[in-house]
């Protein structure tokens, strides 16, 4: 007797995939828990590092992987008032309104509670509005340039 006979089989369904919205979301989340990790370092005196894995070629044309240290920076700036946090999307500061990119903080120890709220904000999707104008403002360059 077949073994695969044994088995009871059925039509499988993909979940619907995640929306647009949601994937950007989860991306900018995911940046905020970076930066979250990156500010308890350096209030502990520690260095943050995060790796990713890359395919790299030997001279004989076989590929390997190896592991790098992702290049991290920070979102913050000490400046005469405090510490200026700006958060991003594409590279580019997020302009809450006109001409201010900023959130500005006392202390640096005030930072990990800062990231925590930016990323629940993100998670609810209080950030759309702001990475859509950003996607805008890229497309109309890039549509220029060509």
């Amino acid at each position: 007797m077949s073994v695969l006979k044994t088995f009871e089989f059925t039509a499988v369904q993909r979940s619907s995939t995640i929306p647009p919205q949601q994937y950007r979301r989860n991306k900018l989340v995911a940046h905020l828990r970076e930066q979250l990790s990156f500010a308890k370092a350096d209030l502990s005196g520690n260095m943050f590092v995060v790796k990713k894995r890359r395919w790299e070629m030997t001279e004989d044309g076989q590929k390997f992987q190896i592991e790098v240290e992702k290049r991290l920076k920070r979102w913050w700036e000490v400046t005469d008032q405090g510490i200026a946090v700006q958060v991003k999307w594409a590279n580019k500061p997020v302009e809450f309104d006109k001409g201010k990119t900023g959130i500005l903080v006392d202390a640096l120890d005030k930072l990990p509670a800062l990231f925590e709220q930016l990323i629940l904000a993100a998670a609810n999707g209080e950030f759309d509005k702001f990475i859509a104008d950003i996607n805008k403002l890229r497309s109309a360059t890039k549509r220029k340039a060509a």
